[in-house]
């Protein structure tokens, strides 16, 4: 999700990419860009969605697979 914050003056805003790795753990957030209206939408991130969020700090998942031998 991104998140947009307005800086104090209301006329510049703060974008953030926002995730959860697990339903009851916090929020995650890394700065996305900026926003003014001199000078526009300015994007800041430099890697992929999944290159940013590869650090799952330790969770554990649990899964399974059911196949057919027919």
């Amino acid at each position: 999700m991104t998140w947009v914050c307005p800086e104090s003056d209301l006329e510049h805003f703060i974008l953030y990419d926002l995730y959860k790795i697990k339903y009851d753990w916090p929020i995650n957030g890394t700065v996305a860009g900026y926003w003014n209206s001199g000078e526009g939408l300015r994007i800041v991130l430099t890697q992929y969605k999944y290159a940013r969020r590869q650090d799952m700090r330790g969770a554990v998942f649990a899964a399974g697979l059911a196949v057919s031998c027919n």
